[in-house]
Parts: C-alpha cells; structure tokens; sequence
C-alpha cells in the first residue's frame, strides 16, 4: 500500500484533485492519503497565515473517495499514522472475510486443488 501526506498551505481545490489524479494514475494499488496543515512550529520559525476552515478539508475528503482512494484522512490535527491500525485491522478482516466467503473445489485427489471466488 502507499500512503501519501500533504501539506495543504499552499494547496488549492484544483492542485489537490490535480495531484491525486496523478498519485492514481501511477499506481493502481490500494492507496491511503492524508490531509492535512502543518503544525505551528516555535516563534519565531514559523508563523500561520491561515486558519483553514474544515469545510475544506471535507471537500479534499470527498474527492480523494471520489478518486478511488480506499481511506482518506482529512483533518487538521492528521498525521501520516492517523488511525493506521484501524485500517490495517479492517483490511485484514475484509481480507478473512473473502478467504471464508470463496469455496475450494477440487477435480479428484490427483488434480490440483482450484480455488473459486
């Protein structure tokens, strides 16, 4: 799996979706983003010039989903392992899942074994 983290300062609706259609289009795999604004560091290295509205994050959200990505975490206190176990544990269930729910048939003793799904 990829995962992937922005630094939304400078990022607009437009470059975002820009830059996730691309994350897409260069790997098919599973892919997990994260959103999310940096952290304000100590005066005085850093001072914040805007305050991002959550709305923003929501529409970010939205079209990473809408983009096929299987988790996005979109918020301003994310972080790269922003409830990672969660979605590990749930991949390993679905994974489980799909195990028990195929059947396995086998031709006779001498063949091998076919999985069906």
């Amino acid at each position: 799996m990829v995962s992937c983290s922005d630094d939304v300062r400078h990022m607009t609706d437009e470059s975002s979706a820009r830059i996730h259609r691309g994350r897409r289009a260069v790997r098919r795999g599973p892919i997990r983003t994260n959103l999310r604004p940096p952290l304000q560091g100590n005066p005085p290295t850093v001072t914040v010039r805007e305050y991002l509205h959550p709305d923003r994050f929501a529409h970010w959200k939205t079209v990473a989903d809408q983009l096929g990505f299987l988790y996005t975490a979109s918020g301003p206190l994310v972080r790269s392992s922003y409830r990672a176990d969660e979605f590990y544990i749930e991949n390993i269930i679905r994974k489980q899942t799909q195990r028990a729910n195929s059947v396995t048939v086998s031709a006779s003793p001498h063949d091998a074994t076919t999985r069906i799904v």
